[in-house]
């Protein structure tokens, strides 16, 4: 008993040590949901004069939402490019439509999951991101206007940026969690709830876009009811760090549960 007990005791140290590193390197793969996730550190980055930080990790979707993951969930498949296949991106989605999937993935009990903010997203791309001047570089990176054929692709076909997270570039934009006036630390009380309510963000460019509209720092907003062909999303898991920030986002107490449909609801 003498000789198992230390035994034991390294054994459990070393699993401990080993899903504690897990979540603490950049770039570690791990699958929820049957989806692929990428760990993102916590870090800082620099928009324009000023610095952001984000205090906790998290996991996001090493590819955009794919239409047989969207079909597994919802039962159904919205996209415009079904011929493409069910490993191609899923868009003609809603923001309203990601709350939805997002809230099914929620009640499995595997997670919280949400959209990525607006920070989150662009933290992401910046820190896997590696600069580059030619235009053929920019086109392994992504599907654009040049390249795309007028189409989606299949993802992670494309270069993976420095995280190992595909298609941050081109193929579908993203949508963000947040509208632009939230996402916005110096924003206006004048500001309607009601334009607050209706309009999200999105990013990373399309299938139809130009690599112009590639920069990390680009966004554009929209409907949330909006529902367009070169439109869909990746998914974000939180870490068990990141739900204390979370209540806090949903403006829920401390002490309230996070479950159900305020998951996704935030």
């Amino acid at each position: 008993m003498s000789l198992r007990y230390p035994f034991l005791i390294i054994l459990m140290a070393f699993i401990s040590a080993t899903t504690f590193a897990e979540e603490t390197v950049d770039g570690a793969v791990k699958t929820f949901v049957g989806m692929p996730f990428v760990w993102v550190a916590k870090g800082c980055f620099k928009r324009e004069s000023h610095q952001l930080c984000l205090p906790q990790g998290y996991w996001l979707g090493q590819t955009e939402v794919t239409q047989g993951q969207w079909q597994a969930v919802m039962g159904s498949n919205p996209a415009n490019f079904k011929n493409c296949g069910l490993t191609c991106p899923v868009e003609k989605v809603s923001w309203h439509d990601t709350q939805t999937f997002i809230k099914k993935l929620n009640r499995q009990g595997k997670g919280v999951f949400a959209l990525p903010t607006d920070d989150q997203w662009e933290y992401a791309c910046r820190k896997g991101d590696a600069p580059v001047s030619a235009k053929d570089t920019l086109n392994q990176r992504g599907w654009n206007v040049d390249n795309s054929r007028g189409k989606t692709h299949p993802v992670a076909e494309k270069t993976p940026n420095g995280l190992g997270l595909y298609d941050m570039r081109g193929n579908v934009w993203e949508w963000m969690a947040y509208s632009h006036e939230k996402s916005t630390r110096d924003q206006s009380k004048a500001r309607s709830k009601t334009r607050l309510s209706r309009f999200r963000l999105f990013r990373g460019g399309s299938w139809n876009s130009r690599v112009s509209s590639w920069r990390c720092a680009n966004n554009r907003s929209v409907t949330a009811g909006y529902r367009g062909y070169n439109l869909g999303f990746r998914v974000l898991k939180m870490s068990e760090d990141s739900l204390k920030p979370c209540r806090s986002v949903m403006g829920l107490k401390a002490s309230t549960d996070i479950s159900g449909d305020a998951k996704a609801n935030y």
